[in-house]
């Protein structure tokens, strides 16, 4: 692990929620917040599927292809975005902020965009801002 200050944190929570029961119980999970949010940072900068799939909804061009709108599928090797330089930008010393707040409903399981490193909205990679 590249974080310890995070795995540190997240073993301290485990050690004061469980105590001396030893494992973690279904019960203990909605107090768990910072190792939840080390998982989903984790799903999301190293998703389990390296290939997803995507469906157009409106026209686009990239690298000088014209996408049509008309609900094209489109393949992204998630491997390969997660290690290329402009979008590995993790700041370690952060980490897992972004799945802290309260208001954060995202649940793995789900089609979520928060999941996507630097896919979309907010998380959108400025590389691709410019030149995709």
């Amino acid at each position: 692990m590249k974080n310890l200050k995070a795995k540190k944190k997240a073993e301290e929570e485990v050690k004061s929620v469980v105590k001396k029961k030893g494992f973690v119980d279904e019960e203990y999970l909605p107090r768990l917040q910072h190792l939840k949010a080390v998982v989903k940072e984790t799903m999301r900068f190293q998703p389990m599927a390296e290939i997803i799939s995507r469906e157009t909804t409106e026209k686009c061009i990239i690298n000088g292809y014209e996408i049509p709108a008309a609900e094209t599928p489109v393949f992204v090797n998630m491997y390969v975005e997660n290690k290329k330089g402009h979008t590995q930008v993790w700041d370690l010393n952060k980490f897992p902020r972004d799945f802290m707040n309260p208001s954060s409903n995202v649940e793995l399981g789900r089609q979520n965009f928060e999941l996507i490193p630097f896919g979309a909205r907010r998380r959108i990679c400025p590389y691709c801002v410019a030149h995709c």
